[in-house]
């Protein structure tokens, strides 16, 4: 799974100088042209936004 994980989010990622010790995921539903529900990737300590998500969606990729 974490590979699954990493080879799907790798070109969307950010370089970051260092993650907060708590992180929080949650999804919500939105107003967006690009899905129903948007996720939003949060600092777990102070609640402060890390990054807003359009969708929840994700293509799938063969990785056989």
């Amino acid at each position: 799974m974490i590979r699954c994980f990493d080879s799907m989010s790798a070109p969307t990622l950010k370089e970051v100088k260092s993650l907060p010790p708590v992180i929080a995921i949650d999804e919500y539903k939105g107003d967006t042209n690009e899905g129903k529900y948007q996720v939003v990737i949060a600092d777990g300590d102070t609640r402060a936004p890390l990054d807003i998500l359009p969708n929840r969606s994700v293509e799938k990729k063969d990785y056989g």
